[in-house]
């Protein structure tokens, strides 16, 4: 078997590429068994979060490799060699979490995926995008899902990791001698129809294919200013964790009322 893993990075359009995937399992299902975000990952996705969090981790890392198993064998089942895992969130949700940093996170998930992999071949894949718009966009999703109460200038001060992505990508290419590959969204904008039609072709889907593909809605944007500057002050009150989820899901769904 042969595995390529789609690991992030968050706010590259990887939500939209991981709805394009679903949409499009049918069609891709000849030449590759797709597992994007949600219900397909999220065994897999949840031993990883045990093993961040630092308990048990050996019992986390079976884990793990009990959910890549079973991917593995309902690939198999469809009479697939090539698979292709999406999911950023298996690195974990904040860009610096209590230890680490997304990118020594991302290095260590690489050597931990090559362990419970087993025999199949692994492959892996990120999107980028321009650095500092990322960091932006990274900020805005941190106000609105995990409660981030700082400001954007204290928040990208309390970042623990060099601002810009050469030597972020030198870290995790130094992390294994299996493929990595690293592709702008803004080229792939002006070369291809979506963000990710390189990396399909790259796991051995017909050029003809992926230009066929049914392409999704814009998914997962950033909040508008004025809902950012609300979602802020929201997560500065003493709101609870469940009136905070319900402020959050208006705050989503009713932006245009924001300016």
């Amino acid at each position: 078997m042969l595995i390529y893993w789609h690991l992030g990075f968050q706010k590259t359009g990887t939500t939209s590429f991981q709805t394009l995937l679903a949409r499009n399992s049918e069609r891709l299902e000849p030449f590759l068994g797709v597992f994007p975000k949600g219900k397909t990952t999220r065994r897999l996705r949840h031993a990883c979060n045990r093993y961040w969090s630092g308990k048990d981790r050996g019992q986390a890392e079976a884990d793990m490799a009990t959910a890549v198993d079973q991917m593995i064998g309902e690939a198999r089942g469809r009479g697939q060699s090539r698979m292709l895992v999406s999911d950023e969130n298996l690195i974990g949700f904040r860009l610096s979490p209590k230890t680490g940093n997304l990118f020594t996170r991302t290095a260590e998930l690489i050597h931990l995926l090559e362990r419970v992999s087993h025999d199949a071949e692994c492959r892996f894949s990120f999107f980028t995008r321009n650095f500092d718009n990322w960091l932006l966009s990274a900020y805005n999703q941190e106000v609105k899902q995990v409660r981030c109460r700082f400001g954007f200038d204290e928040w990208s001060r309390l970042q623990n990791f060099d601002h810009g992505w050469d030597v972020n990508i030198a870290l995790i290419r130094e992390a294994t001698t299996a493929p990595i590959r690293f592709d702008a969204i803004e080229d792939d904008a002006q070369s291809d129809p979506f963000p990710g039609a390189g990396l399909l072709r790259y796991a051995g889907v017909p050029s003809d294919v992926v230009s066929a593909m049914e392409l999704p809605e814009r998914e997962n944007e950033s909040l508008s200013p004025g809902a950012l500057d609300f979602m802020l002050q929201a997560n500065r009150s003493d709101l609870s964790l469940e009136s905070l989820r319900t402020v959050r899901a208006l705050v989503i769904g009713q932006q245009d009322v924001f300016r």
